[in-house]
């Protein structure tokens, strides 16, 4: 509808008036009733209009009352959260949930109350649940809350900052069972993991288990009795700057594993029935004993508990002991035990003879290899018995009856114990003083010794007279068997329980393995050569790599480590400090390095014990190029499983110069013989280089040393540096220095280095001198002095500042190559530069 142009003006002055005028709802407006909150009036484009608001009444201030009863109710909730992942489960379900703080920045009171920490604990901790359980279900469970929410569960949850909670819920046979493994709130303490993992495994499924112990082919013995022991297997982690374990976890892992320790014992055949055994991943072992080796077996029962629903079953083959054990017990024609014999026991291809050890009345032991021998008792009283034998392995046992010899019985003595009487001394009645006492004290003893000495030899003197002469033979007898002396053995050691295993008896397990592939090495000799009795004893490993040797009458001698296509081992044991000391070590293992086949190939073997490689190889070939992979004739290769990298250089003899071998420092920390190790591997030679033991911070290159091609000869540097190296920095001075040495040959080489001076130190076998000691003998001899040669002996450097000599020894004397740094084109390029240009300074050689 149209309006007309008065219409229209009326209009707009209207709306101007209500808006404009202020005369005009100057007053709100208030409209009749009651509210519980007043209205909000504002003026808009189309007139004054009311707006409702919310009730957000903020609760700040509570009464007394009302905090006691939010109070009450945060008290009578359970300690265990009802999360909905707890809900609905099925027979063999094992849930685990992870509750930790967030929103630190919101709440922290302090530097040390980091979110990243607590996201890293419960990372770390989801990843080992789930790698030592790998059928749980494991929930992160982040403490997360709306702060504009006032109820009574905001309020509950906001009481927990600082929560790192994990919780354990699992369903067997329709019984649910739950609880808090572990609470920060109640401890106040980070979570160790190990204890964890051990404390969700009471919450596991159970199972039946059935173990069968039998023997290998061909191999019998008795299996009632044996004990076998399941142990939970937990595996440590390494020490390493990524892993946070420490000794005292460790520790902590042994005694939780121990504490859930399962041990039965099998019956006559070899069969053993365990009833709800926890679902989990366990150590099958049986101690080693007297007649069978130690077994070991892992037994993952999560994964068979998969496959199948009915009892799990067992395995475990034992395998004969590898010596002989002697169990000999003797008896008189009565049946009593005999007491205090002679047994002597004779090999019979060596002739050497032992002496075995009554460990019981009328039982005596001995360990022996598997031989032929003959033993013979000697007891007085009876007759002489002697017996050839053929010792197998395990358990060897005799019962001997000795007859009586009538002409050679031993007469009756008094017993040792027999006291003589004294005669008896009427006290006097008046009361003696305490100087008095003292000195009758010490004139009765005085009087009854005297008494006593006198009626002994009065009683041997009527002995004397009343018994018959006896025969020389007899007399001698008697004279080396009253007093039995039992001789230490060469090859066993006797023991109080005759149930104790071979472990028991000083003994020590040696490991022999390939470094590289990490694999055990069969067949190889152990060899004790032992210097007081002159005498090798000899063991070999087995399958599995291993060899236990009996360290009794060891003392001092070498450890020679053989087999044919590896370079040998030989190692001092003793009891100095310098020495390896076998009765400390359980356990020794030893890494054998294979021989290379090819005359003209070099081996760079690196080894770590570590997660990280602590340093990266690098090599400059002889056209000046620098390498860090493979290249050309060089093979780059690592091997993850094992923490070993190998660097194979082949073909030098079609070379010709030299290969520099640097390595860049990666981890400082753990360039360390104890963590680190490297091998140069040649067809005649293996060089094992000393991996300094101090590094500083700047040192961030380390200098090993060079390949000469075409002889496939190496030369020791070992020096760290923080300078940038090329292929031929300090060169000049080494060939100049080894010439020398070589020219030199005709005098020792303690000399031509200072070394038979008066003022040195000999400590250990090793002579020990000043670094201006031997830079002054080598200019006395002739040597030009060079700006260099702190850097190329540095490596013999002690950490008092003294020079060893046997360090220098093993890298200067036993040179027998020709040394050729350059090659063809290098020379050439030098002949040049020398005829233009004089050298740069930064191509030194």
């Amino acid at each position: 509808m149209k309006q007309t142009r008065v219409q229209s003006a009326a209009t707009n002055s209207r709306l101007r008036d209500n808006h404009y005028d202020p005369k005009v709802h100057a007053k709100a407006w208030i409209a009749p009733g009651i509210f519980n909150q007043l209205p909000k009036y504002e003026h808009l484009d189309s007139g004054l209009v009311v707006i409702h608001q919310k009730n957000n009444k903020m609760k700040k201030f509570k009464e007394l009352s009302e905090l006691n009863q939010e109070i009450q109710e945060m008290q009578n909730k359970d300690e265990f959260r009802k999360f909905k992942e707890f809900e609905n489960l099925y027979n063999g379900d094992l849930v685990v949930t992870i509750e930790y703080c967030t929103n630190c920045a919101q709440h922290a009171g302090s530097t040390r109350h980091d979110e990243e920490k607590y996201y890293t604990f419960a990372t770390n901790l989801k990843q080992e649940l789930i790698q030592q359980y790998p059928t749980a279900k494991v929930y992160l469970k982040p403490l997360i809350y709306d702060p504009h929410d006032y109820s009574i569960d905001t309020l509950y949850i906001q009481r927990r900052i600082g929560a790192f909670e994990v919780q354990v819920c699992s369903k067997n046979r329709d019984q649910v069972k739950k609880g808090l493994v572990f609470s920060k709130l109640n401890t106040k303490m980070w979570p160790n993991y190990t204890e964890v993992i051990e404390r969700v495994s009471d919450y596991l499924n159970t199972a039946p288990l059935e173990i069968y112990v039998s023997f290998g082919d061909n191999i019998t013995g008795n299996l009632n009795n044996i004990e076998v022991s399941l142990t939970p297997h937990r595996q440590d982690r390494p020490q390493s700057s990524v892993s946070r374990i420490s000794s005292q976890t460790k520790r902590t892992n042994k005694t939780a594993t121990k504490e859930r320790k399962i041990t039965a014992k099998t019956n006559n055949q070899g069969y053993i029935k365990l009833q709800e055994v926890p679902v989990d991943v366990y150590i099958v072992e049986v101690q080693e004993s007297n007649d069978y080796l130690n077994e070991q077996l892992l037994l993952n029962m999560v994964e068979m508990a998969e496959q199948s629903n009915d009892t799990i079953q067992v395995i475990v083959k034992l395998r004969k002991q590898t010596h002989s054990y002697l169990d000999i017990k003797i008896f008189n024609q009565q049946g009593s035990s005999l007491t205090e014999a002679k047994i002597t026991i004779t090999n019979l291809q060596t002739q050497e003879c032992m002496l075995s050890r009554e460990i019981e009345p009328g039982r005596y032991e001995a360990i022996l290899e598997p031989n032929q021998y003959a033993f013979t008792i000697q007891k007085r009283g009876y007759k002489e018995l002697s017996q050839n034998i053929d010792a197998v392995q395990g358990v060897n046992e005799f019962k001997l009856i000795l007859e009586v010899d009538p002409n050679d019985q031993q007469p009756i003595k008094p017993p040792q114990s027999a006291k003589q009487l004294q005669p008896i001394q009427k006290p006097s009645s008046a009361r003696p003083t305490s100087a008095q006492r003292s000195q009758q004290g010490s004139n009765t003893n005085q009087s009854q010794q005297q008494m006593n000495k006198q009626q002994q030899q009065q009683q041997q003197q009527q002995q004397q007279q009343q018994l018959p002469p006896k025969p020389k033979s007899q007399q001698q007898s008697m004279q080396s068997y009253e007093q039995p002396e039992y001789m230490e053995p060469t090859k066993q050691e006797a023991i109080s329980n005759p149930n104790r295993p071979i472990s028991g008896y000083k003994s020590t397990q040696v490991f022999i393995y390939d470094p590289y592939t990490n694999l055990p090495i069969e067949g190889v000799q152990v060899i004790l050569n032992e210097e007081s009795t002159k005498q090798a004893q000899t063991y070999v490993t087995d399958q599995e790599g291993t060899c236990r040797i009996i360290l009794q009458g060891v003392l001092e001698g070498k450890m020679v480590i053989q087999t044919e296509g590896y370079f040998p081992i030989v190692e001092e044991y003793g009891t100095t400090q310098s020495k390896m000391n076998l009765y400390q070590l359980r356990e020794l293992s030893f890494p054998l390095i294979q021989h290379l086949e090819d005359k003209n190939s070099v081996m760079i073997l690196v080894q770590t014990n570590v997660e990280v490689m602590p340093i990266d190889i690098k090599m400059i070939l002889p056209d000046n190029v620098q390498i860090d992979q493979s290249h050309q004739n060089v093979l780059y290769d690592l091997n993850d499983d094992s923490g070993c990298q190998r660097i194979i250089v082949h073909d030098l003899h079609t070379k010709r110069g030299v290969y520099r071998i640097i390595a860049d420092i990666i981890e400082p920390d753990y360039v360390h013989p104890q963590h680190l190790k490297v091998y140069i591997i040649t067809n005649k030679d293996l060089k094992l280089v000393d991996v300094p033991k101090t590094i500083t911070q700047e040192q961030i290159y380390w200098d090993i040393g060079v390949i000469c091609a075409p002889n496939s000869g190496f030369l020791e540097i070992n020096t760290p540096t923080d300078e940038i190296l090329k292929r031929d920095k300090y060169l000049k001075d080494y060939q100049s220095l080894l010439q020398f040495l070589k020219n030199s040959k005709n005098m020792d080489l303690k000399t031509i280095l200072g070394f038979n001076d008066k003022e040195r130190l000999e400590l250990q076998g090793d002579i020990f001198v000043q670094k201006e000691k031997i830079k002054n003998t080598l200019d006395k001899y002739g040597f030009e002095a060079i700006t260099n040669l702190d850097y190329l002996i540095y490596s013999a450097m002690m950490s008092n500042g003294l020079y060893s000599f046997k360090r220098l020894e093993q890298k200067f004397g036993n040179l027998d190559f020709e040394f050729i740094f350059d090659d063809e084109n290098s020379t050439s390029k030098q002949k040049e530069m020398s005829e233009d240009e004089p050298y740069d300074d930064d191509y030194d050689i």
